[in-house]
């Protein structure tokens, strides 16, 4: 049997098309080998510095501002008010405090909100209540006045002069002799200073006296004391 000899060239020409073809096909799949293996450090490197970080840094919750809460009761005062009334047993000008004010007292109870410092930044009433009634007071207002003072003069009237009361002494002559030798006189008081006029206002005394003889008792001695 003849053997077919091939020339090296011919040989060289028919086989180096199929190697190349290998050569690239084998380029390829180690591109891709070392850009899979290049995905997979990258991605596994942050996946590492991710959890490295969250090791080291603990995650951070945002939260409000720090706030409390308390309720709080205060009391306040009402104030009394006051009210007049009339006193007629009260010189007009003139008052007087019948019944003494005294305030009363508001509880209010507050739910009061503090920041985180202990200021506070709001309060609700809760509830509110009078806890005491004010009691009023009460004034008197006098009204008496007073009757005015009697301004008439009263005269008191003169009283007439006390006449001045004169003795006078009669005496009765006895019958046929002078009035001068008669022991006996009887007095006789009159307001008269005048003789004559004692005797007209005696005239029937002094005749009684004489034993009723008018004539002994014209005759008569009268004397004034």
């Amino acid at each position: 049997m003849v053997a077919m000899r091939m020339k090296p060239e011919e040989t060289f020409t028919k086989k180096r098309p199929r190697n190349k073809r290998t050569v690239i096909i084998f380029a390829i799949i180690l591109l891709i080998i070392l850009a899979a293996t290049a995905c997979f450090l990258l991605f596994a490197k942050k996946d590492g510095s991710t959890d490295k970080n969250s090791a080291k840094t603990p995650a951070k919750t945002l939260e409000g501002p720090k706030t409390t809460t308390k309720t709080v009761t205060e009391t306040t005062p009402i104030p009394f008010t006051t009210t007049t009334q009339d006193d007629n047993t009260l010189a007009k000008g003139k008052s007087k405090i019948v019944q003494a004010g005294v305030d009363g007292v508001k509880t209010t109870t507050y739910e009061v909100t503090y920041d985180a410092s202990g200021k506070e930044i709001s309060r609700t009433v809760i509830k509110e209540e009078t806890t005491t009634e004010p009691v009023n007071e009460i004034v008197a207002n006098g009204t008496y006045v007073a009757p005015a003072a009697n301004t008439t003069t009263t005269t008191t009237p003169t009283q007439p002069a006390t006449a001045t009361t004169h003795t006078w002494r009669v005496r009765c002559p006895a019958p046929g002799i002078n009035a001068a030798l008669n022991p006996d006189f009887r007095d006789f008081s009159s307001e008269e200073t005048d003789k004559v006029a004692f005797f007209q206002q005696n005239r029937d005394a002094i005749a009684a006296y004489c034993g009723g003889n008018a004539a002994a008792a014209e005759a008569s001695e009268m004397m004034i004391n």
